[in-house]
């Protein structure tokens, strides 16, 4: 006996799939994300292609050299670039007073520092180099170092130390400021090869290279009037002849209103203390 298989037909549907959102990636907060571009992008990309710590540590020592001499080598050409054109710098103030003890009297003309510094300043601006000062007081001494910078980093500096300007009645504080405004100037022109010239600046009319004039004696005051004089001598008379008062005694009021002149004087004091 013998059994027959039949085929039932097959019937497919097609079924939609679910969409589901997908999630979104989010790097790990442990895992340091390596800049694009720049040294540390350098560096690490380095790294990663097999080279050592060691290996980075000796290129980025001679990038730092090779850098280092470039901004030197600019600041060596910028000064050069300032030295074909520089400042002008005049005496711009006189120094006057006498001796105390009837010695020779101090007489000078120098270039102050705000003279010094605004001619130098402008000078350097232009080739990219700026100065800046930092003093310090070590003891009884004031040191005063003066750097130039230029805009690539290099920079170079000079000292000078002095004591305290005891000259004058000044105090402490003038003392130390005194010192530090002499020695600001000349470490200022001496790092950038200048000198004063011994020649006055004009002012706007061009006589400040003359000396100033001689101050002028005030006015004569005027003549003690001598309406006044013959009106009051009787009484003045009768001061001085009965010891009240001295003839000069009684001139020094008179000239707080005018000069006495010399008749009026003679006859004041003609005038005797009676005996």
């Amino acid at each position: 006996m013998s059994t027959v298989l039949k085929e039932s037909p097959l019937t497919l549907e097609m079924i939609e799939p679910e969409e589901r959102p997908v999630p979104a990636v989010r790097p790990a907060s442990n895992v340091v994300q390596a800049p694009a571009a720049g040294p540390m992008g350098n560096a690490i990309a380095w790294l990663q292609a097999g080279g050592t710590m060691d290996q980075l540590r000796d290129m980025l020592a001679l990038q730092r050299e090779y850098e280092a001499d470039q901004a030197k080598k600019a600041y060596v050409a910028a000064m050069a670039e300032f030295k074909l054109n520089p400042p002008t710098i005049l005496k711009d103030k006189r120094v006057h007073f006498d001796a105390r003890n009837g010695g020779t009297a101090t007489d000078y003309w120098h270039a102050t520092l705000g003279n010094v510094a605004d001619a130098i300043t402008e000078g350097l601006a232009k080739v990219g180099v700026s100065h800046s000062w930092k003093p310090e007081r070590k003891g009884d001494r004031v040191h005063v170092t003066c750097t130039l910078t230029h805009k690539l980093g290099h920079s170079e500096s000079i000292e000078l130390d002095g004591p305290l300007d005891a000259s004058g009645n000044k105090n402490n504080i003038q003392q130390m400021s005194s010192t530090t405004t002499y020695l600001s100037r000349y470490t200022l022109l001496m790092i950038t090869g200048l000198a004063v010239k011994d020649e006055i600046m004009p002012d706007d009319d061009g006589r400040s290279a003359a000396p100033p004039p001689a101050p002028q004696a005030p006015p004569a005051p005027p003549a003690y009037p001598q309406e006044g004089f013959d009106k009051n001598l009787v009484a003045w008379r009768q001061l001085i002849e009965t010891g009240k008062k001295t003839p000069d005694q009684i001139l020094a009021t008179l000239a707080t209103k005018g000069q006495p002149t010399e008749e009026q004087t003679r006859v004041l004091r003609s005038y005797k203390k009676a005996v």
